[in-house]
């Protein structure tokens, strides 16, 4: 950021607990249900301005485990707030999230494929990232 230039281009926020803390991570079965209400809450925030959100989202396979592991929960079945695993999906979130926050861009990538689309032949978001340091 240029301290001598008045306006800021972009703002990057960066949160692992953006949608909420951890241990309240799903409530009657259903996972970050406060992500769109967060969301709609940053478009008022900055009314005039362009939201994005890019997401990572990981198979539920490895990422409940590592999430209930980083909470204070003894028990899974506490943690899970009644979602039955097999029934968590990220679409119902991303539909949420558009609902909630309609004028949201909302850029979505698999956990998973993170090393290519970052380090990978000119990834994705490391292509875009470039204008970070103009």
């Amino acid at each position: 950021m240029d301290i001598d230039k008045p306006e800021v281009d972009r703002l990057i926020l960066h949160s692992r607990n953006f949608f909420c803390v951890l241990k309240i991570t799903f409530n009657k079965g259903r996972i970050y249900p406060l992500a769109g209400s967060r969301l709609a809450y940053l478009t008022h925030l900055f009314p005039d301005d362009e939201v994005e959100l890019f997401l990572s989202i990981r198979n539920p396979v490895t990422h409940l485990p590592a999430m209930y592991a980083a909470t204070p929960h003894t028990q899974f079945i506490e943690f899970l707030d009644g979602a039955d695993p097999r029934d968590i999906l990220w679409s119902d979130l991303i539909t949420n999230i558009s609902q909630e926050a309609p004028n949201v861009r909302i850029i979505v990538w698999w956990y998973e494929d993170a090393p290519m689309i970052f380090l990978g032949g000119g990834g994705i978001v490391a292509r875009d990232c470039r204008y970070l340091c103009e």
